[in-house]
């Protein structure tokens, strides 16, 4: 009898598919949409002053990220871990875990704004895009909808 060689991932998470994150809970809010909890996989993070790779968990802190809609409005949380920086003789003594997906001091994933995007490009990308208002000759709701949209971006930022 054959066994897979690896987990393979919770239903939750590979619906989100965000890479390296795993879901822990959805909660559907009635106004607001889903509520997803995610944490990152647990694998070992560099310190950023001195590059001394660390898995010692210190704390973990709840951050909020902006994520791209799936089935509808999404308020992602982050579990995001702290942890503690080993080497004597560094200076920092913890520091935030951080993905190629959120980097340090995001507050959005990379796959809503592209690496290097503008606000004005994401935007442009989201109001044009499938699902967005500009979709398939729908017409935006011009200059206040864009307004709107680039505030809600570079509000949390």
């Amino acid at each position: 009898m054959n066994q897979p060689t690896q987990l393979s991932p919770d239903a939750a998470t590979t619906l989100f598919n965000l890479p390296d994150y795993r879901v822990i809970s959805v909660v559907s809010d009635n106004d607001a949409g889903l509520r997803v909890v995610t944490v990152a996989a647990d694998c070992p993070q560099a310190c950023p002053a001195c590059a001394f790779r660390s898995l010692r968990m210190h704390s973990r802190r709840i951050q909020r990220v902006r994520d791209i809609l799936v089935a509808g409005p999404v308020r992602m949380t982050w579990s995001k871990r702290r942890l503690f920086c080993d080497e004597t003789a560094c200076v920092r003594k913890n520091f935030s875990e951080s993905t190629p997906q959120v980097p340090r001091f995001a507050r959005s994933t990379t796959r809503l704004r592209g690496p290097g995007e503008t606000i004005e490009q994401a935007i442009e990308r989201i109001m044009n895009g499938p699902g967005g208002p500009g979709y398939r000759g729908h017409k935006t709701g011009g200059k206040s909808d864009y307004n709107k949209i680039k505030k809600q971006l570079s509000k949390k930022r």
